[in-house]
């Protein structure tokens, strides 16, 4: 019981004091006031080319899908060549193209259907 409280201590006091200190901040940002990490937050949009306008729900479905139809595509070419990925230390060949399929889909929609 006393070596739980041992370890439970520190995480809770390490939670506590992450919330002390970003709890302020989170709240200026919701509330829209101009935050301490805001020039890093602009410089951050500006490298990677985003505007500060908003985005309409088609642009955002689009998006979405394309991002998901590449997780897919990346998952089953993982599977189908891992036999010759550097790290296969227990030498597995490649899953059928089925098998690769169906775990992808696990993986990308987070359903946890992989044999």
């Amino acid at each position: 019981m006393f070596s739980n409280l041992i370890f439970f201590a520190p995480v809770l006091i390490g939670l506590t004091g992450a919330a002390l200190v970003l709890g302020p901040y989170m709240a200026a940002v919701y509330q829209g006031r101009v935050g301490a990490l805001r020039p890093v937050e602009n410089a951050l949009y500006r490298l990677c080319g985003i505007s500060g306008a908003g985005q309409q729900w088609t642009g955002y479905a689009r998006r979405f899908c394309c991002s998901t139809r590449q997780a897919l595509w990346f998952c089953i070419s993982f599977w189908r060549t891992q036999q010759w990925l550097p790290v296969n230390p227990q030498g597995f060949g490649p899953m059928s193209p089925d098998q690769a399929f169906n775990t992808a889909i696990s993986f990308v929609t987070d359903t946890n259907w992989q044999s």
